[in-house]
C-alpha cells in the first residue's frame, strides 16, 4: 500500500482543524444534564363542540367532505357518492382498496358491482390509474382536520397517494384533540411510516396560486364511523 503523505497548505489546514477538535474535545463530551421536570405540554386553544364536530368542520374548511356512517345503509351511501364524484363520463369507476381491516366489509360489495373495476393493490403502476382509492385511518385530529394513515395498516401509502380522489373511514372514537395527544398515545415501538394528511393536496407557485392535487389526492372525503 502507498502511503500519503500530508503537505503544503492542505497538511496547514488539517493541522490546525486537529487542533482545535483536541482543545475542545472535553466541552462536546460532557454528560448531558437530566431534564428538573417533564416538558411542558403545548396549550391550544379550546375549541366548541365534540372533537368530531370539531374535526368536520376544520376538515371542511380545508376543503374536505365529512358524511357521518352509522351503519350499513349510510356506509353505501357514502361510497356511492365518492364513486359518484370519481367517475369520469360514463366509464367505469376504476377503484383500488388498502389492506385496513375497515376496508374489508367493501371489497366483496364493489366486486359485485357492474359500474366498478377493482383493481390490484399490488401493482403500483395499476393503483396510479385508479380514479379512488379507499382506505382506513389510524386516527384524526380535531384541531387541524387531520386523517393519519398508517402503512403497516394499510400495507403501503400508494392507494393514499396515487388516485386522484381519497376515500378514507375514519372512526369518530379514534379522534385527538391536537396532534401532540396522537404521538403520546402512541406505544413504542413508533410505526416506521405514518402520514397526516390535511385537505386535499395542494400546492402554489411563486405567484400563490393554489393547485390542488399536485402532491396527491385533489379530493379527500371521509367517512365517519360513529
Amino acid at each position: 500500500m502507498t502511503s500519503v503523505r500530508e503537505t503544503g497548505d492542505r497538511a496547514a489546514f488539517l493541522s490546525t482543524i486537529r487542533r482545535a477538535i483536541a482543545a475542545s474535545h472535553g466541552q462536546f463530551t460532557r454528560p448531558v444534564e437530566p431534564l428538573v421536570s417533564p416538558l411542558p405540554l403545548v396549550e391550544y386553544v379550546a375549541e366548541h363542540g365534540t372533537l368530531a364536530e370539531q374535526f368536520t368542520t376544520a376538515l371542511t374548511l380545508l376543503g374536505g367532505v365529512v358524511r357521518r356512517v352509522v351503519d350499513g345503509t349510510t356506509l353505501a351511501a357514502v361510497v356511492d357518492d365518492a364513486l359518484g364524484f370519481a367517475r369520469r363520463d360514463d366509464e367505469r369507476v376504476r377503484v383500488v382498496l388498502s389492506d385496513d381491516p375497515d376496508c374489508d366489509r367493501l371489497r366483496s360489495w364493489l366486486a359485485q358491482r357492474d359500474d366498478v373495476e377493482v383493481l390490484d393493490y399490488d401493482n403500483a403502476a395499476t393503483v396510479a390509474t385508479a380514479d379512488l382509492g379507499i382506505t382506513g385511518a389510524r386516527g384524526a385530529v380535531a384541531l387541524t382536520g387531520s386523517v393519519v394513515v398508517d402503512a403497516a395498516f394499510a400495507g403501503g401509502r400508494t392507494v393514499s397517494l396515487l388516485p386522484p380522489v381519497h376515500l378514507v373511514l375514519v372512526d369518530a372514537a379514534s379522534i385527538v384533540a391536537a396532534p401532540g395527544d396522537l404521538w403520546r398515545a402512541m406505544r413504542a415501538p413508533m410505526p416506521s411510516n405514518l402520514v397526516q394528511i390535511t385537505g386535499p393536496s395542494r400546492s402554489a407557485d411563486i405567484e400563490l396560486i393554489i393547485t390542488l392535487g399536485v402532491h396527491g389526492p385533489r379530493a379527500l372525503w371521509v367517512g365517519l364511523l360513529t
